[in-house]
């Protein structure tokens, strides 16, 4: 029998896709910060702050895990998106 994963919904497009593949695996939440990635590339781009009702639900111990999965990842701009100012948003988190 296969390997149950976890649901993942979809990335909405306005968030953007990874600049070497065209895709998204997902979004992890860290604290109030939104990233998405990329598992095939290793990459991860910032999305905004406080969007995603969701991470509201979790809590300082899944955001440190969060983090210690995506520590490994590339910062990248993504590909496609709204003309998001990722460099501004990350000063306000």
């Amino acid at each position: 029998m296969g390997e149950i994963l976890p649901f993942r919904p979809p990335v909405p497009a306005q968030f953007g896709r990874c600049p070497q593949c065209g895709g998204a695996t997902g979004v992890m939440n860290i604290g109030k910060s939104h990233w998405v990635y990329c598992k095939v590339d290793r990459t991860k781009w910032f999305v905004g702050c406080s969007l995603i009702a969701r991470s509201k639900h979790e809590g300082p111990a899944q955001w440190l895990a969060n983090s210690q999965r995506l520590a490994g990842f590339r910062e990248v701009s993504p590909a496609g998106g709204s003309s998001i100012n990722h460099d501004r948003l990350k000063q306000t988190e």
